[in-house]
């Protein structure tokens, strides 16, 4: 390197130009990715998001005919055991 520069600014420069260099290999991988392949994962996040609502659609509906068929047990049962302070006729 130049001869007006210390050794310490000598590496600090080098280690500059390193990072400077990884960072436009970055740039060039999130380009690459950002033109070809967005389509490509855009397509695999919509039918992920499709296949996580279908089971999504599916807890939600077990849940509601579980809760259905408990509220119906639970309604049988109380008008089984139904009793009043009214004298019987």
């Amino acid at each position: 390197m130049n001869s007006r520069l210390s050794e310490q600014e000598s590496d600090l420069l080098s280690q500059y130009t390193t990072v400077n260099n990884q960072i436009l290999k970055l740039n060039n991988v999130i380009n690459t990715i950002n033109s070809s392949e967005l389509d490509k994962l855009s397509a695999n996040m919509r039918n992920l998001e499709k296949k996580f609502y279908l089971v999504y659609t599916l807890f939600k509906s077990s849940i509601y005919g579980n809760s259905s068929t408990e509220n119906s047990r639970n309604d049988t049962f109380n008008s089984n055991n139904f009793t009043t302070n009214c004298p019987e006729l």
